[in-house]
């Protein structure tokens, strides 16, 4: 998936949290959310760089929780309505 191969590249370059919050959200709009957090759950169980990991896992709560483009995927996470959860 092509989202999988940018979001690697982007985590390797291991941009500022600022690109990441920006990159984040604009992938979410035009793409499906729950794949972009998906690709980055994948991405991120193969990080060796634990601290990086976690930071980033912290960078991607915050912004699940915070951003009203992912209103939709706060939703179904909480009535566990996605494919994941069936």
């Amino acid at each position: 998936m092509v989202v999988c191969v940018y979001l690697t590249v982007w985590f390797v370059d291991r941009t500022g949290e600022v690109a990441v919050v920006y990159v984040c959200r604009q992938l979410c709009l035009l793409l499906n959310a729950e794949d972009v957090y998906s690709c980055c759950s994948e991405i991120l169980i193969g990080e060796n760089d634990v601290m990086f990991a976690s930071h980033m896992i912290q960078t991607l709560s915050s912004i699940l929780l915070t951003s009203s483009e992912l209103f939709e995927l706060r939703t179904q996470l909480k009535e566990l309505s996605t494919e994941v959860c069936r």
